[in-house]
């Protein structure tokens, strides 16, 4: 693997762990930390033995999860430059982290906003700790937005409640964003990585053909009309059921179900 400046990975069984590793900035991001996105994702897209990939914020609950753009790091008067680096591919992150063959999961650990909202919400999932809190922050600083929030962000709560918190920029609390389904779970500061790992656990759990078939069909039901879809999904269930293990597991979950 490439070594990273802002960014840590590592890896254990099927899982791997993506740190945004600038703590001293609150994890915020550069334009190096965009290459570095892009890159790091694309190497793990293509290992199969990954099925779950975490993103989160190096340092515990309140370190911060990822504030969005470092505004100190663009330089004064050259602006411009720094958020343009003439190749648009690392504004794909958000593109890659939803079309990734793994299951994703963004697992934030403090303050989120921008940029940082986009990957969040470009994740299969969201799992907050109590004190996090959310921002779109955009229109504040006189900018209309990247990483993809007008298309992410509607999908998770709604076109309204998707228009209303990019254009009003509210604060939110991890209780409202748990309320309006933008996260999954809210877990308390001194039980956040306890619980993160055991909501991995359940996920890590499953058969990985299965979980890795049950992205793809989600990949694909945003692409496909309703009848090649159904034909989309229904091969890859066939598929499935074929192997020694599905049908050995659909055995036993015949034999303890109760009727």
């Amino acid at each position: 693997m490439t070594e990273f400046q802002t960014l840590a990975l590592s890896s254990r069984g099927a899982v791997a762990t993506i740190y945004l590793n600038r703590p001293e900035r609150n994890n915020s991001l550069t334009l190096r930390s965009l290459f570095e996105m892009r890159d790091l994702i694309r190497q793990l897209m293509i290992r199969p033995e990954i099925h779950i990939v975490v993103l989160t914020g190096r340092g515990g609950p309140g370190t911060g999860f990822c504030p969005g753009a470092d505004l100190l790091a663009i330089p004064e008067g050259n602006a411009g430059s720094a958020l343009d680096p003439g190749d648009l591919t690392p504004y794909q992150v958000p593109a890659l982290l939803h079309e990734m063959p793994q299951v994703t999961i963004a697992a934030i650990n403090g303050g989120v906003g921008g940029a940082g909202l986009g990957w969040a919400c470009a994740c299969d999932f969201r799992v907050a700790a109590e004190s996090a809190r959310f921002s779109t922050a955009f229109l504040n600083l006189g900018l209309a937005g990247d990483m993809a929030l007008p298309w992410t962000l509607p999908k998770l709560v709604g076109s309204a409640k998707a228009r209303e918190l990019c254009f009003l920029s509210e604060k939110l609390t991890a209780e409202d964003a748990a309320r309006m389904g933008l996260v999954t779970e809210v877990y308390p500061d001194d039980l956040f990585l306890d619980s993160l790992n055991g909501f991995i656990e359940r996920l890590a759990g499953v058969a990985p053909e299965a979980l890795r078939a049950m992205k793809a069909n989600f990949l694909a039901a945003e692409r496909l009309p309703l009848p090649d879809f159904s034909d989309y999904e229904t091969m890859r269930h066939l598929a499935l059921a074929k192997s020694p293990e599905v049908r050995q597991r659909m055995a036993e979950f015949g034999a303890n179900r109760r009727v």
